[in-house]
């Protein structure tokens, strides 16, 4: 199906790939267009989903992160957030949404794939690399991480590849993505903080 009308030009192409749970909201957090993927996961038909809010869609638990990280969006260029998918019939299923700042509102993107299995062994990371995700997901850049932390460019990159490799992604939003499903990055938090008890 081709997307509908509301969506924005430069998004369209987006909008056409099969499997991206996708959706473009306004400036008032309200669905303008959505992939079927994405109103699938709610349990609605592709065209009910426009002009809802999008925190009617989520567990009133998830609201005030949710608005939190919207409010905070104005002055970052993205964020990825834990949020429970709620369906008409009341159930709910555990989800990650990634949102990006758009000139116009905003583009979110939800991966609700069945979560693993717990490990027996929870992920733990040094004191540098915990440093080093919570910079990631502020924000900062290498360079900024670097001057915070008292390191080089190299040394930077050398932590950021071990975790990587730690968390078997190849890219820093990846990663970032990973630490908050992983339960390392505490949600409610800002500036982003690892949890004490997984720091080795």
């Amino acid at each position: 199906m081709a997307p509908g009308p509301a969506v924005p030009a430069p998004l369209r192409p987006l909008f056409d790939r099969p499997g991206l749970a996708a959706a473009h909201l306004d400036r008032a957090l309200r669905v303008s267009a959505a992939t079927a993927d994405f109103t699938d996961h709610f349990g609605l038909a592709r065209d009910a989903a426009a002009g809802r809010p999008l925190p009617a869609l989520l567990h009133p638990d998830d609201h005030p992160a949710l608005l939190r990280a919207f409010t905070a969006l104005r002055e970052r260029s993205g964020f990825t957030l834990p949020v429970h998918v709620q369906r008409p019939d009341g159930r709910t299923r555990a989800a990650r949404l990634t949102a990006l700042h758009l000139p116009d509102g905003a583009l979110v993107v939800l991966d609700a794939h069945d979560p693993a299995p717990p490990a027996t062994d929870p992920t733990r990371v040094t004191p540098v690399e915990a440093q080093v995700l919570e910079g990631l997901a502020a924000g900062l850049s290498t360079v900024a991480l670097g001057t915070r932390l008292h390191l080089s460019r190299g040394g930077v990159i050398y932590h950021l590849s071990n975790l990587q490799r730690k968390f078997h992604v190849h890219n820093r939003p990846a990663l970032i993505a990973k630490a908050y499903a992983a339960g390392l990055l505490l949600v409610d938090s800002w500036p982003p903080a690892v949890l004490p008890n997984r720091i080795c």
